[in-house]
């Protein structure tokens, strides 16, 4: 489908950037210190922590659907009518925004750059998975309420998060590549 494809290509782009701007980041400690600093560690040797807010539903759909409208209100609300300056600050200082995303809605802008994570199970622990291999990230600390959800609502995202992505990374606890997930 026509739609897949370009969502495709932009998620690539989006890996090439976060990784442009990791990579750029180990290059110019690593020469700034001397030494090699690796990939997912600061240069005290600390690990690298990624925090994402999380809505997790059984469905990309369902959890887009329930938390849309409390996502693009909350951006809406806080940031007021500078959205395309705001928008630019999420961004790597080498990328440009196009006109689709000055107007995309927050939802669907902050998916995009993968700012948030509103999406199912898989979707979620195929994020968290590609941050640990890519960039060997040791921590990804969740933030589960992305605004004007019914409590109900928070608690099942929470259980499906501990039910179903929790599990695919119970096996991958080793060394530097290990992940703590916690929320």
């Amino acid at each position: 489908d026509h739609r897949d494809l370009h969502l495709s290509i932009r998620r690539q782009r989006q890996m090439c950037i976060r990784d442009r701007a990791w990579t750029t980041y180990k290059n110019v400690a690593s020469k700034t210190w001397g030494r090699d600093i690796p990939m997912g560690r600061s240069v005290d040797g600390r690990t690298l922590n990624i925090m994402r807010t999380c809505y997790v539903a059984e469905t990309q759909e369902k959890a887009e659907k329930e938390a849309r409208d409390g996502i693009n209100r909350w951006y809406d609300v806080t940031v007021g009518l500078n959205s395309s300056r705001v928008k630019k600050y999420c961004i790597a200082s080498w990328e440009e925004l196009g006109v689709r995303e000055l107007n995309a809605e927050w939802l669907d802008f902050l998916q995009e750059k993968e700012i948030i994570w509103v999406a199912s199970p898989q979707y979620v622990a195929d994020k968290i998975e590609r941050l640990r291999t890519e960039l060997n990230c040791a921590h990804v600390t969740l933030w589960p309420n992305p605004v004007f959800l019914p409590y109900e609502s928070v608690m099942r995202s929470l259980e499906l998060f501990v039910e179903k992505v929790m599990p695919q990374f119970s096996d991958k606890a080793t060394g530097l590549g290990q992940t703590v997930v916690s929320g």
